[in-house]
């Protein structure tokens, strides 16, 4: 790991972040406005979707080794080799044990990785737009950490999103304000 530049930021320009969040949203809707039929149950399945869970946690667990070996790690930098091999080996045994709710995770965790990328272009740019990447980070965070502790209220999110309109009741006892 010697011959690594060391290097925590990412050096990826603002106007580059937001087109790739774009496009990232627009990946994950369109779909749904294409063929929303096939699009609600690929949805309605993606929780529990292994194989799709496997290559995120993967995805994910790879980034984070590829920061720890390569970053600045300060005090905790003598156990770079050791942080890399636990960080590859947590990774396996989150792929065979934690089967459940894999993909949720994985989403989460890639969530939580991105949000460096995000704030780190954001840092000292004198752009409103900064404002929105910011807040779309901490609303990552936010999001990342409930779903990666808690995978089923991603499910159950789902759920609710994924009803009908019609189907949809209103709890309150004036259901006349619109």
């Amino acid at each position: 790991l010697a011959g690594y530049p060391l290097s925590l930021t990412y050096d990826v320009p603002l106007y580059l972040v937001t087109i790739v969040l774009g496009l990232v949203y627009l990946g994950g809707h369109l779909p749904g406005v294409i063929a929303p039929e096939p699009y609600t149950r690929f949805i309605k399945t993606l929780p529990r979707n292994y194989v799709l869970g496997v290559v995120l946690t993967l995805a994910a667990g790879i980034w984070l080794t590829a920061i720890t070996a390569t970053g600045d790690l300060g005090e905790m930098s003598p156990m770079r080799g050791t942080l890399v091999t636990v960080w590859m080996v947590g990774t396996v045994l989150a792929v065979i044990f934690m089967r459940v709710f894999l993909a949720v995770r994985g989403v989460a965790m890639l969530m939580l990785l991105g949000v460096g990328v995000m704030l780190d272009s954001a840092f000292l740019v004198d752009s409103n737009i900064r404002l929105v990447v910011t807040v779309l980070a901490y609303v990552w965070v936010a999001a990342g950490l409930v779903f990666v502790a808690s995978p089923h209220l991603f499910r159950d999110l789902l759920d609710v999103a994924m009803k009908n309109p019609a189907d949809r009741k209103s709890t309150r006892r004036d259901s006349s304000w619109p």
